[in-house]
């Protein structure tokens, strides 16, 4: 038996909003009290996955989250991780948690927002089916079926994103004095500290 994935509740952004990077707490507040599901689909076709899952989380739990959005986070995590309990270790117990749940989501029906278009060879990219073909074989056909290849629906115009925040919160970081060029956004570390 599969073991339970613990994952993350709305408040577990507040470390991210709370922040004293006023990039990442301006975008944060933006992300959970403005940013709708449009919204969310670009943040998490750019997001730079070295900063964190916890956004993505965010997102993939939200009820209106598109079904578009859940396959693009789905496929960016699917070629690295095995579906169900296989007893192999995983590089990434987050991202390997994060697939889980969204796959799990999928399979149960709670994504039904269904507005946005999903093309695995646009949205992310041709090499992950490869990856996946080599990493699963021809169980590929069962794990990222065809019908989870490819959406019909709205193309997004993208908004300027940096790693996935929107540009105009990077302005922030030119504004604090104590931002500096050569820091970097580390949200594990963030979450050690709160």
């Amino acid at each position: 038996m599969g073991q339970a994935i613990a994952e993350p509740s709305e408040g577990d952004l507040d470390h991210l909003i709370l922040s004293d990077d006023p990039v990442i707490s301006a975008f944060t507040r933006w992300l959970v009290t403005e940013a709708g599901p449009d919204d969310w689909h670009r943040v998490a076709s750019g997001w730079n996955w070295d900063a964190g899952e916890d956004p993505l989380w965010w997102i993939a739990t939200r009820p209106d989250c598109d079904k578009a959005t859940a396959l693009m986070m789905l496929w960016k995590t699917a070629a690295n991780h095995p579906t169900g309990d296989t007893g192999e270790d995983c590089a990434d117990d987050d991202e390997h948690d994060l697939n889980q749940a969204i796959r799990s989501r999928w399979d149960s029906g709670f994504y039904v927002r269904s507005e946005l278009s999903f093309d695995f060879r646009r949205d992310v990219y041709l090499s992950d089916l490869v990856a996946c073909h080599r990493h699963f074989g021809d169980a590929v056909e069962m794990i990222m079926p065809p019908d989870m290849r490819q959406l019909e629906g709205r193309i997004l115009e993208t908004f300027g994103c940096v790693e996935g925040i929107p540009a105009r919160f990077w302005d922030l970081a030119e504004e604090d004095d104590d931002f500096g060029e050569d820091e970097t956004w580390e949200p594990e570390a963030e979450a050690a500290d709160a």
